[in-house]
């Protein structure tokens, strides 16, 4: 069966190769939406701390965080697009709130920025203003 060469096979596979991806996106999309309403409905917050901070490919500023439950450590990370990252090393060993699901510590978000917490349905501190300093 050779594929190459023939291009009603290679418009059939382009075609599935197309539904997988827009199917993945989709999905992909759609859970997310979920765990942002769960968290919106029932998350919980606690601080969390930054321990390093990256560039993603698209050079938004990328945290890594840890926190604790019930004495048991996590990580997760995120993104934050709004924020400049030439100011990545003023954010390190910084605290932020975390909204994370109970059931779930996985799903789980850092409250960073303005947007952040307006996401969540959550007020934006005062005491975390000078964040505004570093933002685009």
């Amino acid at each position: 069966m050779k594929i190459v060469g023939d291009p009603k096979k290679e418009k059939i596979v382009t075609i599935l190769v197309s539904v997988f991806f827009i199917g993945v996106i989709t999905i992909t999309t759609l859970l997310g939406n979920f765990n942002d309403k769960k968290l919106i409905e029932r998350g919980v917050i606690i601080n969390a701390t930054i321990y390093d901070v990256t560039s993603t490919v698209r050079g938004d500023f990328a945290v890594k965080y840890r926190f604790f439950i019930a004495g048991k450590p996590y990580e997760s990370e995120h993104s934050y697009g709004e924020i400049i990252s030439r100011y990545q090393s003023n954010f390190i060993n910084k605290s932020f709130p975390m909204i994370y699901l109970s059931e779930d510590p996985s799903i789980n978000y850092l409250l960073v920025t303005p947007n952040s917490f307006k996401k969540y349905n959550k007020d934006f501190p005062d005491s975390l203003g000078w964040v505004k300093n570093y933002m685009n």
